[in-house]
């Protein structure tokens, strides 16, 4: 009992030291942390490249590697919950498809980047089928469909699918 109490005391104080009052934290940095790092690490769709690490860590997933089909490359990755994604870059870099499969679907935030906001109108909206919810813009056309346990999606920037490219081949 007595050492239960010592424990709670110093977990009380432990706390104490590292509460914000008496923080001498400049407000500016933490504008920073707060606003600045979740804009930096939120792009896939219409991203660079580099956005792909980044998607990797967001979502705790590992690599399975990367693969170039000629005009360009498909990077993979399993999530934990072992839903594999797939996220096409051009030539240039630039992400033009992201498509998934799995048990459950990835963080379509991290993954649809600014085209998230997209895809959550047309949820918002009612129009949505019962298994299958689609966008269709002429910048995104993002589909996500299946059932419990069994889930797929693709979302691709027709604008930007390389030439000779047929988005219905990406999976």
């Amino acid at each position: 009992m007595r050492d239960s109490l010592n424990v709670a005391r110093r977990t009380k104080r432990s706390l104490g030291r590292h509460s914000f009052k008496g923080n001498r934290m400049n407000s500016k940095y933490f504008a920073l942390l707060l606003f600045g790092i979740p804009a930096l690490s939120f792009a896939a769709l219409g991203g660079d490249v580099s956005s792909v690490q980044s998607d990797r860590t967001q979502m705790r997933a590992k690599a399975s590697g990367s693969s170039s089909m000629g005009s360009y490359t498909v990077h993979e990755m399993q999530t934990e919950a072992g839903t594999t994604v797939r996220e096409y870059a051009d030539n240039a870099g630039k992400v033009f498809a992201v498509t998934w499969q799995g048990p459950v679907k990835p963080d379509l935030g991290q993954l649809l980047g600014q085209y998230f906001s997209d895809f959550q109108q047309e949820a918002a909206s009612g129009r949505i089928g019962r298994r299958q919810l689609k966008v269709n813009k002429p910048n995104v056309v993002i589909l996500s469909e299946g059932r419990m346990r069994a889930l797929a999606g693709k979302a691709y920037l027709p604008q930007a699918v390389p030439a000779g490219v047929n988005i219905e081949d990406l999976e």
